[in-house]
């Protein structure tokens, strides 16, 4: 096991003792376990999957960041980071529903790229919702 701790800019999000992470780096997952070697790498949008101390799995949606893992200790840095549990579903439609008519309207005043990130994330969250549904179902 190994200590992992998820920040935001708002508030601490995790903080705990896990066995394993899978985080969206941005050439790709990987999974970061115990007495992995030293790493800094950035985080792409995506599913984090933590697997706690008991063998739970958890799943989270990430909105861009950092993961650093050293001596058993890894941080993830993140612009936003929600269970998938806890999205909420209708709030993830009007963003995704805004992100969507924002690009189609083409106007010059839009940044494209921001925008572009904006409907990646509520996508991201639209579907880590909807399978975080599915499974509570099981």
């Amino acid at each position: 096991m190994y200590h992992l701790f998820i920040v935001t800019p708002e508030k601490i999000v995790f903080d705990d003792f896990v066995n394993s992470l899978i985080a969206p780096g941005t050439l790709g997952y990987l999974e970061i376990l115990t007495d992995h070697a030293p790493i800094i790498t950035s985080l792409t949008t995506g599913k984090l999957i933590i697997t706690d101390k008991e063998q739970k799995k958890w799943f989270w949606a990430i909105s861009e960041g950092f993961l650093e893992m050293s001596k058993n200790k890894a941080t993830v840095l993140a612009e936003a980071v929600e269970m998938a549990s806890e999205i909420d579903i209708k709030r993830a439609e009007a963003a995704l529903k805004k992100a969507r008519k924002r690009l189609a309207a083409k106007d010059k005043e839009i940044d494209v790229e921001r925008s572009r990130k904006s409907l990646h994330r509520a996508e991201n969250r639209m579907k880590l919702a909807r399978e975080s549904k599915e499974a509570s179902k099981r």
